[in-house]
């Protein structure tokens, strides 16, 4: 049996005797229903609607180098909706939700605004940005958020839903924190990892995401795109309008698609981070070690390619 894994933009082979082979789990993937654009206008305009009013200045917080979000289709719609609307390109600013990695460089940012680099956008730097209390969530976490994004009129947030380790699903309020969030705040959300309920696929109960979700609402979050990806990096589905509900509706199509039983606890698990950026250093495709700790029997190996 010969099995291709995904590394960075290429692939690898492994190679497993027939009698030692158990099972490939695959994803249920969903196939695009029309092109990406018709998919992101749709959401919005029956998603709960973007309003602004002449004169406002506009934050759009996008993800970073480490994220596979589609913000080059993504960005041009919502560029697009607020130009309508009388909103000139000098008053929107671009953040680049950082969180605690490293700031995006030129050459990071073609890639991920494409032709509107010549926008206005900053990077957010979680040491050295200037940031406003916002309080402190009832779990005890200061909210301290990046000063730019708290003085604009409208606030936006693009992104995409998908599984994370430990605060159950990326998207919605990820954007927020950690995204443009202080150090301090984000190392004491990030302490919540090893409570219980924070695991991947899991909301209700998880602590790290519970108080995720507090921090943004007490920023305040006017206006959420995300979408939903499948392996092939294609558009299944968007969602706009709250925050809260973006997530919750984002995450029952990444259910849908992966979330999968097997049959049988496995020896040996092969494991790969689903190519690049996901296994862009160890930090981050180490994350594939958690979908398979439950099926391999103790004592039993785990290669993460």
């Amino acid at each position: 049996m010969e099995i291709g894994l995904p590394y960075g933009n290429d692939r690898i082979r492994a190679h497993i005797p027939d009698q030692n082979f158990l099972q490939v789990v695959e994803p249920n993937e969903l196939k695009p229903r029309a092109g990406a654009r018709e998919i992101i206008k749709n959401a919005i305009s029956v998603g709960k609607g973007l309003s602004v009013e002449k004169g406002d200045r506009v934050a759009i917080v996008v993800d970073d180098k480490t994220r596979p979000c589609p913000t080059k289709e993504m960005l041009p719609v919502i560029i697009g909706e607020l130009s309508s609307m009388g909103i000139s390109k000098e008053n929107v600013i671009i953040i680049i939700a950082n969180g605690a990695h490293e700031p995006v460089n030129m050459k990071d940012i073609e890639s991920i605004l494409g032709k509107l680099a010549e926008y206005g956008w900053i990077n957010h730097d979680a040491k050295n940005s200037e940031f406003i209390n916002c309080g402190e969530t009832s779990f005890g976490t200061p909210v301290l958020i990046n000063e730019i994004y708290m003085n604009a009129d409208v606030k936006i947030l693009l992104g995409d839903v998908e599984l994370h380790y430990f605060a159950g699903y990326g998207g919605g309020r990820k954007s927020v924190l950690p995204g443009i969030a202080a150090h301090d705040t984000i190392q004491v959300n990030h302490k919540r990892m090893f409570q219980d309920g924070a695991i991947f696929g899991k909301l209700d109960g998880n602590p790290v995401h519970e108080d995720m979700d507090e921090a943004a609402g007490l920023a305040g979050v006017d206006f959420c795109l995300n979408v939903v990806q499948n392996g092939r990096r294609q558009i299944v589905e968007a969602f706009a309008g709250d925050f809260r509900e973006v997530l919750i509706k984002g995450a029952g199509i990444i259910d849908e698609m992966y979330k999968v039983k097997v049959g049988d606890m496995a020896d040996v698990a092969i494991v790969a981070a689903d190519g690049s950026p996901h296994d862009i250093n160890l930090y981050q495709a180490m994350k594939a070690l958690q979908t398979v700790i439950d099926v391999v029997k103790e004592g039993g190996a785990i290669i993460l390619v």
